[in-house]
């Protein structure tokens, strides 16, 4: 078996971790975040996080995140419904150099597409996770 820690490689590897924080596992999770980068198992086999590898926490909530997991964690929150919409105010506001009226154009168009920006979204969140997936 080859372990990806023993790996000599250049590309990325990620590892992806999906599911809910069980508050057993999670402490272990923050020795690989800190400065160490050494998972230590209940085994006490030790496994090294290298510059090549990424974690990936896709997870429901925080509800059993300690403040030491969050401060380690890069956290991107994605809710429900209008998060899109968050996406586009912010495009807009990095345009500085729009008029005013073609900045209420664009909001205008987004609202009034709201239905497709949906689909476009979802479309978008899939690739995404397809992406890291590969």
């Amino acid at each position: 078996m080859v372990y990806t820690h023993q790996l000599n490689t250049s590309l990325i590897l990620r590892i992806i971790l999906d599911g809910d924080l069980d508050t057993a596992w999670i402490e272990s999770m923050n020795s690989v975040m800190d400065d160490n980068k050494i998972l230590t198992l209940a085994s006490n086999e030790r496994i090294p996080l290298l510059a090549h590898m990424r974690l990936i926490f896709e997870i429901r909530d925080l509800r059993f995140a300690t403040p030491a997991t969050v401060s380690r964690a890069g956290i991107i929150y994605v809710s429900d419904g209008r998060q899109w919409y968050s996406y586009c105010m912010s495009w807009i506001n990095t345009m500085k150099h729009l008029r005013e009226e073609t900045r209420q154009s664009l909001i205008e168009l987004f609202e009034r597409y709201e239905a497709i920006f949906h689909v476009i979204y979802d479309i978008f969140i899939d690739m995404f996770r397809q992406q890291l997936s590969s």
